[in-house]
């Protein structure tokens, strides 16, 4: 079972993953820029104010992943699609970002509108020519064309331990996450997880991927953890009063510190960062 948990530290996580966009989205009829959270099951857009204080409910876009392949999905299960402009934006200027477009929408300039440009999201063409190549090819060569693009079988899904922490099939195909984990990717979206292992309580936010062990495919689970464990040894350091403080104030510990490879078993010096 703990083969199957990453946990994640603050903004980032122990083993490195491909930076992601956040998707922002003007909504025409409100003509206001929001952060997207996602689309619920009826099909409407789900949105939150662009703000840090909001960051783990924003939709993301893995750099690492073709915006074509994912707005395939995303643009489906959209209502009325065409009342919304999408732009993308890095997380670490987001707020900038956001502001920048709003005050392109709300005086319109020369500049401006380059910048929404620039910053847009361009699908609608794009998609139609590519579901029609799409559709053409299942056509042609079946089901097993289809297949090609996932780099998982669904079939060979651990689902009995994923149902201990309330996963299940049905649930990651109506969020439309299922085929984003197929494809090797981790999921857009944080679910609230919740088990019980070895009589120990565990509950917590992660973000989903997929991992072949053996002849089955397990889901690995990247918790998020809200703010930085200091009463815990890092590498062998104890953290004392002043270093919890400093880490806390300012996200510097403020001094060099000697820390324990594990792998070769060798001290290394080192100014810890919790940002």
């Amino acid at each position: 079972m703990d083969q199957q948990i990453e946990k994640t530290r603050g903004e980032g996580t122990d083993k490195l993953e491909p930076q992601s966009d956040i998707l922002l989205v003007l909504d025409k009829k409100k003509n206001k820029i929001e952060g997207v959270k996602g689309v619920d099951e009826e099909g409407n857009l789900q949105t939150v104010e662009p703000k840090k204080s909001n960051l783990m409910d924003f939709m993301r876009v893995d750099k690492g992943d073709a915006i074509s392949n994912f707005f395939s999905n995303f643009w489906r299960r959209l209502n009325d699609p065409m009342s919304f402009r999408f732009f993308k934006a890095p997380e670490i200027n987001m707020n900038e970002i956001a502001k920048k477009l709003q005050a392109a929408i709300d005086n319109p300039t020369p500049e401006g509108n380059k910048l929404l440009d620039a910053l847009e999201v361009k699908y609608d063409n794009k998609l139609k020519q590519e579901e029609k190549m799409e559709a053409k090819q299942e056509t042609n060569n079946g089901e097993n064309a289809v297949k090609q693009e996932y780099k998982y079988d669904v079939n060979k899904i651990d689902w009995k331990v994923a149902r201990e922490f309330g996963l299940n099939q049905e649930l990651l195909e109506k969020t439309g996450q299922l085929d984003k984990l197929l494809k090797g990717y981790k999921t857009d979206r944080v679910f609230t997880l919740a088990a019980n292992i070895d009589g120990a309580p565990l509950k917590g936010d992660a973000r989903l991927a997929l991992r072949q062990v053996d002849d089955k495919v397990q889901i690995m689970m990247n918790f998020v953890r809200y703010k930085p464990d200091l009463e815990s040894p890092f590498f062998g350091h104890k953290f004392t009063d002043e270093d919890k403080q400093n880490l806390l104030k300012t996200g510097n510990m403020g001094r060099v510190v000697e820390i324990t490879n594990y792998e070769g078993g060798e001290p290394t010096s080192a100014l810890r960062d919790s940002r």
